[in-house]
């Protein structure tokens, strides 16, 4: 048993999966497949919402105040 395969039935032990059929087992997988990327698609989103927010409203005031040189 390689480590891939150890991993898949470490999976199915810890989750139950072993005494579901091929079907259950595949509606089950899906639907953390779909419940992750939703996890994964708003956290990417709200940490670019949060960086750009970063980058124009604290950044400046970080910098502080702008000296505008003549000529």
């Amino acid at each position: 048993m390689n480590w891939v395969q150890r991993k898949v039935y470490l999976y199915n032990v810890t989750f139950g999966l072993y005494m579901l059929d091929w079907w259950e087992r595949f509606l089950f997988n899906a639907l953390l497949v779909v419940l992750m990327w939703f996890v994964c698609y708003n956290g990417v989103r709200s940490a670019s919402e949060f960086c750009t927010r970063f980058v124009t409203v604290i950044s400046p005031r970080v910098q502080g105040p702008q000296i505008k040189i003549q000529q």
